[in-house]
């Protein structure tokens, strides 16, 4: 599984397994990458970000709603899919 280039590894005794529309980024937890240990997090950059609203339609779970003409993802919904982050054409959306 790679992210922006990188090979995940998942922490011992967590079986990396097909994430779908009900696996939540608690169930998921921390992967590493490069020995370092990162939580996993889709976040929108709110002065990037100009309302254009792509991301809305093409999140499964729904998690992304419109606030003060910026988009916000609920992160208790979110998946991290990461299909938001390929269609922000302002790369506005973030992998953390």
């Amino acid at each position: 599984m790679t992210s922006a280039g990188r090979l995940l590894q998942f922490p011992p005794g967590t079986a990396p397994r097909r994430l779908d529309r009900r696996t939540r980024a608690s169930d998921v937890g921390e992967f590493r990458t490069f020995g370092r240990s990162l939580p996993v997090m889709v976040r929108v950059d709110k002065e990037e970000c100009v309302g254009c609203e792509s991301c809305v339609p093409v999140c499964p779970v729904e998690a992304i709603s419109m606030s003060d003409d910026k988009a916000e993802i609920d992160q208790e919904t979110c998946t991290e899919c990461q299909t938001c982050v390929e269609e922000c054409p302002v790369e506005a959306i973030k992998v953390e």
